[in-house]
């Protein structure tokens, strides 16, 4: 993964065999590590960073270059290594299907 233009733009190891097309969007999570007050023992958290990437039209079967847009803040999350993947597909929930 790359992170270029002052984090505008990113190179994610996810492209055409892993079903992304132009356009559609990525998402991004940070890991934390937590530990319980009362056990001591540490876990491994999840969080996701709000930022919004999509997929530009350079892309091949195993990488894409992404816009990045959001707060400086979030952006500042992003690092090299940040784990992504493919947001959900509009139109693709149950309630979405139903209503």
């Amino acid at each position: 993964n790359q992170l270029r233009g002052g984090k505008q733009v990113a190179l994610v190891s996810l492209g055409k065999a892993d079903g992304l097309q132009p356009g559609q969007k990525i998402e991004a999570y940070e890991f934390m590590e937590i530990t319980d007050f009362m056990t001591k023992k540490a876990s491994c958290q999840k969080s996701k960073i709000d930022v919004e990437m999509v997929v530009s039209n350079q892309i091949d079967d195993n990488t894409a270059w992404v816009k990045i847009e959001g707060k400086p803040e979030n952006v500042k999350r992003l690092k090299i290594g940040t784990l992504v993947k493919r947001a959900p597909l509009e139109g693709q929930g149950l309630m979405k299907k139903l209503f």
